[in-house]
């Protein structure tokens, strides 16, 4: 079995169509990470050390805003998004 970073990993759930939305939560080992993880398809993340509530907190918000995430993304797609209509320069920004 091939080991990968967790940068690979993320960047492989995002290019997986049926994963490409899936809440990640990232417990960088240092600060300049951050970004990097957010730009690697992050959605959140917890400094160490971190706690026992927070993180449960952090999991259950996810747990909470992905079903309303999801039903946003489904109507979009019924009715059409206009930010997939723009040009690519747009998107990019």
């Amino acid at each position: 079995m091939t080991v990968r970073s967790g940068f690979e990993i993320m960047l492989a759930l995002a290019a997986s169509a049926a994963d490409s939305d899936l809440p990640v939560i990232v417990i960088p080992a240092q600060s300049q990470i951050k970004m990097p993880a957010f730009q690697a398809s992050a959605w959140d993340f917890l400094s160490n050390p971190f706690g026992l509530l927070e993180c449960q907190t952090r999991i259950r918000n996810w747990l909470e805003v992905r079903p309303l995430y999801l039903r946003l993304q489904a109507h979009n797609d019924l009715q059409g998004n206009p930010a997939r209509e723009r040009p690519s320069e747009l998107r990019e920004s």
